[in-house]
């Protein structure tokens, strides 16, 4: 598989994850970016490898890209998903407030599980 193949695969896989949908050409039209897009509520941006590694850089401008966006199209959250060459497997790096709005979910469904 050539790079925007495997790029393909894991926006598609991503899109699952989050009950979303890829963005048609990933983002580069001027109205609608990143590469997936749940129901309006958040936008993510993929980075894969074309072949199994062991590391993945992650480049603090890529998730600049993808907050700026998300708020220019008032979506709530952003996040970066990464994978290491295997797209059954995905990674999301997302924001401070994005961690503290999960793990109150995960509080909240902790104390109804009397």
């Amino acid at each position: 598989m050539n790079k925007r193949q495997v790029s393909q695969r894991q926006e598609e896989r991503v899109a699952e994850i989050l009950g979303g949908r890829r963005v048609p050409n990933s983002g580069a039209t001027p109205l609608r970016k990143g590469d997936v897009r749940d129901r309006g509520r958040i936008l993510c941006e993929c980075k894969t490898t074309e072949r199994p590694q062991k590391s993945q850089k992650i480049d603090k401008a890529w998730l600049d890209k993808v907050e700026g966006e998300s708020l220019s199209m008032g979506i709530d959250w952003a996040c970066l998903a990464i994978d290491f060459g295997d797209v059954r497997k995905q990674y999301f790096v997302v924001p401070e407030s994005m961690m503290r709005y999960l793990l109150s979910c995960v509080e909240a469904t902790e104390g109804n599980e009397d």
